[in-house]
């Protein structure tokens, strides 16, 4: 009986692992910001990048800002006070989060311009502890 314990714990946590493994979250920055301009190409309307992602049940949109674009700070993070804003326009979305050890939420910038065009887009992961 225990050795039929053993084989069921074991086999949930493979299927834990590799279900962890698989969150297309865990890709690079870089790779996750070709992926979304893939479904939001340059000059893809404000309207349309908000239709995108409120389909996706797990994509969170934190704002929506018509009177300024993102700033990117030193190094190259978006930020509030930043050296060279993207866009007049911006929104932010939470992607969604995943679990090493640490917390790590991944947010996406879209900036637009004065004609609500997308003319760049920056991938985020913030890594937290406890």
């Amino acid at each position: 009986m225990r050795k039929h314990i053993w084989i069921a714990l074991s086999a949930v946590i493979i299927v834990l692992i590799v279900l962890g493994l698989s969150n297309s979250l865990r890709h690079s920055a870089e790779y996750t910001r070709e992926r979304l301009l893939k479904q939001t190409p340059i000059g893809t309307s404000v309207e349309d990048v908000i239709k995108i992602n409120k389909k996706r049940i797990w994509r969170t949109i934190d704002w929506i800002s018509y009177e300024h674009g993102y700033g990117i700070d030193k190094w190259n993070t978006p930020s509030e006070s930043g050296k060279t804003t993207i866009g007049v326009k911006s929104i932010r979305v939470h992607l969604g989060t995943y679990w090493v050890l640490f917390r790590t939420d991944v947010i996406v910038f879209y900036g637009f311009d004065e004609y609500s065009k997308l003319v760049d887009l920056h991938v985020r992961k913030d890594t937290d502890s406890f």
